[in-house]
């Protein structure tokens, strides 16, 4: 557990599914950046990217993602929400980088 912790791998605990579950969110059309780690042997924390679409709630979606995360035991979890519109934008900078 120790070497799991400094080496801030992923739990095990965290899988597909977890993730797939979001995806099954009504608005929520992809994610990205999933990051999760042993803070200590008990309290496991992450962030995520959320994708929806231009008229989703982001309050509404935060609020599921977080709690899909909570019973899967991520106590800690930063959720940032992007529009679809938002996100095409941020693709469109990044290729525009090379």
């Amino acid at each position: 557990d120790s070497a799991m912790t400094l080496l801030l791998q992923t739990p095990e605990n965290i899988q597909y599914e977890i993730l797939d579950r979001i995806l099954r969110i009504d608005q929520v059309q992809s994610y990205s950046d999933a990051h999760f780690w042993n803070l200590s042997s008990s309290t496991i924390v992450g962030t995520i990217h959320v994708q929806i679409s231009n008229d989703g709630d982001e309050q509404q979606v935060t609020a599921q993602v977080q709690a899909i995360l909570k019973e899967a035991q991520i106590q800690n979890v930063a959720v940032q929400v992007e529009k679809q519109a938002f996100f095409n934008h941020l693709l469109g900078l990044n290729s525009a980088q090379g």
